[in-house]
């Protein structure tokens, strides 16, 4: 953590000969490390120094240290923004190198294409990443799955960038269609596949564009296409578009994979049709196809979802993916320990943590993963009785794990108690997290302490940590809940310039707020900012903004309210 402050710190403030000094000083102290480099090439890719990540990158795998898949994606956008293409190709050769994960034989084998999921649209939503990195059991080697197919050589970033300016150039389809057709662009299946990628926010043209490449003599889109297009559907709720490409591209014999399946099994999942996601996922077996560790990660997130919550299922699955040679991630762990706690089935909570265990998950993660889920579910004793028993299988009780029992006891409203473990990590000459700070602001903020939520805040400047998203955010709340917007909206556009960048929640809490506050006129501004930033609003964010001024007395600002639902939820969809 204080690597990463002070990375960020030096790279924000134009010190990259002093970044790579601190750097490369923390390899010579210890063995490198994966999140070390990690943090590296995040902090280089805020500041648009897309050469030094690369560098990083390279660095990484000639050390044998596997990114997880979203590090490249990462490197590959700001490779993309600069358009520089033979860069793009290069990191899509890494991907290419890596050894594929070892899955089993099935019909369901071939390429595949991100069926990754923002689930932006709902602020209690979890939302996916890649399930890029996975462990085959019994085996120590760490292999690299992505489901990006990489771009090629040949790809022409001219043309990417001419035909994306052509799709965002007007709202109407026929002058888009007339510009496409007057231009002497060479559509190939790679350029295609990189145009739907990259169309995914303007979903309609996406897939208009989709069907007028399918109409050109000659040309016919592929599976990648198609998946891609599949997705794009599906990520706009148009399940009956989506059905129609699935049976379409079947009827052409093109290649349906276990990918295809997954695509389809996240788009219902991610909101809350899992009874859908479970009939589908059947289905997909039922065709002779086999899960892979993709889809079954999907599917356990979605089943362990608020909406559309299935624990049985999940269990089920879970251990079905287990017994399938799938060693979950520590994001999957984290949501299926978290459902289990939240429903009060501990004890299959900690079954599932000695099965891991056993099958090679590290105990010190598993354990740590498994207290803090049993304190957010407001489980405290239960929580601390792990705690005690953890250390003698060999866990380290860090400040992790202190951090998820101070969290738990905040929560109770015990806060002496959480502030005499705050000491006593002190005392060790540890220094607490910056979550665990975070937790208190939330606390004091909550409670209407804000002077006291104001001294926390000053305390992480001074010992160097640098403040997360959540902080920040409970930061803007803090200020809010007492009428000081000025200095709530001073924090937001500190965010914004120097970062981190204000999220999908951070947008979410302000607008809320505000119109708690009586200022849903800012948060109507807040709205158009999330959709420049291509940050999809969800229908609560609306429906707030929207109930907010008509209480105000603004019916006219209201109806725009609804008149930017309805255009943002035609650009998504397939009108024909």
């Amino acid at each position: 953590m204080m690597f990463n402050a002070r990375v960020g710190r030096l790279l924000r403030h134009g010190h990259s000969f002093q970044s790579w000094e601190a750097f490369e000083n923390m390899n010579k102290d210890s063995k490198p490390a994966s999140r070390a480099h990690m943090v590296f090439i995040r902090e280089l890719c805020k500041v648009d120094k897309a050469d030094d990540a690369l560098k990083v990158l390279n660095e990484m795998i000639q050390a044998k240290i596997y990114p997880v898949n979203r590090i490249y994606q990462l490197v590959i956008s700001l490779m993309l923004k600069k358009g520089d293409m033979t860069k793009v190709a290069q990191i899509n050769k890494m991907l290419g190198n890596l050894t594929p994960f070892d899955e089993k034989p099935s019909a369901s084998s071939g390429n595949s294409v991100d069926c990754v999921t923002s689930c932006q649209e709902s602020p209690t939503s979890l939302e996916i990443s890649n399930y890029s990195v996975k462990q085959k059991l019994g085996s120590s080697q760490v292999h690299a799955i992505h489901l990006l197919e990489p771009l090629q050589k040949s790809l022409s970033s001219n043309d990417l960038q001419k035909v994306q300016a052509i799709l965002s150039s007007s709202t109407d389809w026929a002058l888009v269609q007339e510009a496409l057709e007057k231009s002497s662009i060479q559509f190939t299946p790679e350029l295609s596949v990189a145009i739907l990628q990259g169309s995914q926010g303007n979903g309609q043209f996406a897939l208009r564009f989709f069907k007028w490449l399918e109409e050109q003599p000659g040309y016919s889109n592929t599976a990648e296409a198609y998946n891609m297009a599949i997705k794009i559907a599906g990520s706009a709720k148009d399940f009956k578009h989506m059905r129609a490409l699935y049976y379409e591209m079947r009827r052409k014999n093109l290649a349906v994979t276990a990918n295809t399946w997954t695509i389809m099994i996240a788009q219902y999942g991610r909101v809350g049709l899992t009874e859908i996601a479970l009939k589908k996922f059947k289905e997909m077996k039922h065709e002779g196809f086999i899960p892979d560790g993709s889809t079954y990660k999907f599917l356990i997130v979605f089943l362990c979802g608020r909406k559309g919550r299935k624990v049985e299922e999940a269990l089920k699955i879970f251990q079905e993916m287990i017994g399938m040679g799938y060693l979950p991630d520590k994001e999957l762990v984290e949501t299926f320990f978290c459902c289990l706690c939240e429903m009060g089935k501990l004890s299959d909570a900690r079954r599932s943590a000695a099965s891991l265990c056993k099958r090679g998950f590290s105990l010190q993660v598993c354990y740590s993963l498994l207290i803090k889920a049993l304190s957010r579910a407001g489980r405290l004793e239960e929580a601390v009785a792990v705690e005690k028993e953890v250390e003698s299988l060999g866990v380290r009780v860090n400040e992790y794990i202190h951090g998820s029992i101070i969290h738990g006891l905040l929560r109770k409203g015990r806060v002496d108690e959480a502030l005499q473990k705050v000491e006593a990590i002190k005392r060790t000459g540890n220094v607490p997290t910056v979550h665990i700070y975070t937790s208190l602001m939330v606390y004091f903020f909550k409670s209407r302490k804000v002077k006291e939520g104001l001294e926390i805040f000053e305390e992480i400047k001074t010992i160097g940590l640098e403040p997360t998203v959540i902080t920040y955010s409970a930061l803007i709340r803090g200020y809010l809940n007492e009428g000081m917007a000025s200095d709530a909206w001073n924090i937001f556009h500190h965010m914004k310039k120097n970062g981190p960048s204000p999220d999908f929640r951070t947008y979410s809490l302000f607008v809320d707020c505000l119109c708690k506050i009586g200022r849903s006129e800012e948060g109507l501004h807040l709205l158009s900012e999330m959709l420049e930033s291509g940050i999809v609003p969800s229908s609560v964010n609306f429906r707030n903004v929207f109930a907010g001024l008509n209480r105000e007395g603004k019916p006219d600002l209201a109806y725009t309210v609804m008149q930017k639902k309805w255009t943002l939820a035609k650009l998504r969809k397939y009108l024909v």
